[in-house]
């Protein structure tokens, strides 16, 4: 797998974002947030993200990457927003992981989960604070799944 720095398998850059494939395969994608965005940039990002997955015709994991410092909600109507961005969610995407997320947007996406009915879609989160975390995470994932 790529180191933490290659990006080579890239789908969309900008200067607050980059999308791409983890690995060869194409069942990892990432977006790693590299500067503070706000509402609309954070909806453009996602909505390319999820098409990404819903055009992609086997089972995929998220990984959401934020960098030191860019963990940083949006200012606005923060738990509406989460919800919108919650809803987002592709068929085939097994689990939902975010690194480095911070206790804030942790505890925002729990709350919106709880206070709009999303548990479903909440249990397919899982939050750590590394990108080897997440891989393996999802080696675990994948070696449970059969």
């Amino acid at each position: 797998m790529p180191s933490e720095d290659q990006a080579p398998h890239k789908l969309l850059e900008t200067k607050n974002y980059l999308i791409h494939w983890q690995d060869t395969e194409h069942t990892i994608l990432v977006l790693d947030v590299r500067g503070e965005w706000d509402w609309e940039q954070a909806f453009a990002a996602l909505a390319h993200f999820n098409q990404t997955l819903y055009d992609t015709p086997y089972p995929t994991y998220s990984l959401l990457k934020f960098r030191e410092g860019t963990n940083i909600v949006p200012s606005g109507l923060t738990l509406p927003n989460v919800r919108d961005l919650m809803a987002m969610h592709p068929p085939l995407e097994q689990l939902v992981i975010l690194v480095n997320a911070g206790t804030f947007i942790q505890s925002m996406i729990q709350t919106a989960s709880r206070t709009y009915g999303l548990r479903a879609i909440f249990g397919r989160y899982r939050f750590v604070n590394t990108l080897d975390e997440a891989l393996q995470l999802i080696q675990s994932h994948r070696q449970q799944r059969g």
